[in-house]
């Protein structure tokens, strides 16, 4: 079983979402979708109107989303006609009509039928548009990533860079098999009661092919009205060999020494494969953009797509898994990676979110994080080496625990 311990510490999302729903006169089904996230070239896009999926199709207010796309705000590029309640869209070389209530569209004087047909909403007398035929009128890409429920838009060329981009990191990922780490973790969390400040430093060293890993902990927590409102303090030294673990703690200045146990026992592993993980998909080709770069050599990318393999493990995933009926909702999410420009090997990847867990009786524990990863020695020349003293003192334990 080839798995290891990277403590990549992200969080385990599973969205929850409060919505309310409503009948039209002409039998659409209409909801309004508050938690519904919008990414427009790799950034969060807010409406002060609330998107609605009407018959499950994602629509969006008219000018603020047109807005957000690039069409100019004035009468020449959104023009209103209220007699026959019409809206013409003139963006560069593309104009569309739309009509409201009718599923009947004009793209460049083409006919195109719509599967949902733009609705006045009475709530708040706003237009709203079908936001993928727009988007795809005017030239864009869309993706949507139904487990945070959000829609990601991007222009085709940027897609198309960003999905070569990410589809040649991932092969060149997938062939590493030995590398260096350092990973820094920032999060505050806090509810009505009770706060606490994590900050984790973590240093280690893996090497597939032999089944071996290294890893240096620290972690500093200072917790506010809870019965231990003091700073705790955590040292860790962690060795694992074909399946069999060594660990040092240091809590409180009192230090275990050396124990043994087999990885199945551990919970501070994720599958090694993670990093072949880095690939291409649609909605993080959408999600991400190509930004500046300081140096020369590497590409950076950057948005508001949530990349699926940094979350599959989390040393903190088990805060939804021991609250049973708990869920855990994403507000904002913004994802940086750094791939070398010549491998296309992923050189660091950083995140900032907030999100929010909320248990059954309602109690919500909100939280802030940042966490960023650098690389190194990818496929590097170099050995792990369990020092004889550490297997020595750990197996030395495990027989004195043994019954007499």
């Amino acid at each position: 079983m080839r798995k290891l311990f990277i403590f990549v510490a992200t969080l385990l999302l599973a969205l929850g979402c409060l919505n309310i729903t409503s009948f039209a006169d002409d039998g659409l089904i209409i909801v309004e979708s508050s938690d519904l996230k919008i990414v427009i070239n790799g950034e969060k896009s807010d409406y002060t109107d609330t998107p609605l999926l009407v018959n499950n199709r994602t629509m969006l207010p008219l000018r603020e989303v047109l807005v957000n796309l690039g069409v100019q705000n004035d009468d020449e590029h959104i023009i209103w006609n209220g007699e026959d309640q019409s809206v013409t869209i003139v963006a560069e070389d593309t104009t569309v009509v739309l009509f409201i209530g009718s599923t009947t569209a004009y793209v460049n004087e083409e006919e195109v039928v719509l599967d949902v047909a733009p609705i006045l909403y009475e709530k708040n007398w706003r237009s709203y548009i079908p936001a993928r035929f727009v988007s795809e009128a005017l030239g864009k890409k869309v993706a949507w990533d139904g487990i945070y429920r959000t829609v990601l838009i991007s222009s085709n060329e940027s897609f198309n860079e960003v999905y070569d981009i990410l589809l040649k990191s991932g092969e060149a990922m997938a062939d590493i098999k030995k590398m260096k780490f350092i990973m820094d973790l920032d999060m505050d969390m806090s509810s009505s009661t009770e706060n606490a400040a994590v900050t984790m430093d973590f240093d280690g060293e893996m090497d597939l092919p032999n089944d071996k890993s290294h890893l240096n902990m620290t972690m500093d927590m200072t917790t506010t009205g809870t019965e231990m409102s003091f700073p705790i303090s955590m040292a860790m030294e962690y060795y694992e060999e074909n399946d069999i673990a060594y660990a040092n703690v240091n809590m409180f200045g009192m230090d275990t020494g050396w124990t043994k146990s087999d990885v199945e026992d551990e919970t501070v592993y994720v599958e090694a494969d993670m990093f072949g993980s880095f690939g291409a998909n649609e909605v993080m080709a959408s999600g991400l953009v190509v930004a500046e770069s300081d140096d020369e050599g590497t590409i950076v990318l950057q948005g508001s797509a949530i990349m699926q393999a940094l979350i599959n493990q989390s040393i903190i995933s088990s805060m939804t898994e021991t609250e049973e009926g708990a869920t855990m909702a994403v507000d904002d999410f913004l994802l940086e990676m750094g791939i070398d420009k010549t491998t296309y090997e992923v050189k660091y990847f950083n995140f900032d979110m907030t999100a929010a867990l909320t248990d059954t009786d309602g109690t919500t524990l909100t939280m802030e994080m940042s966490e960023s990863m650098t690389l190194s020695d990818l496929n590097g020349d170099f050995e792990i080496v369990i020092p004889q003293e550490v297997i020595d003192e750990a197996e030395a334990a495990a027989e004195a625990e043994q019954p007499q």
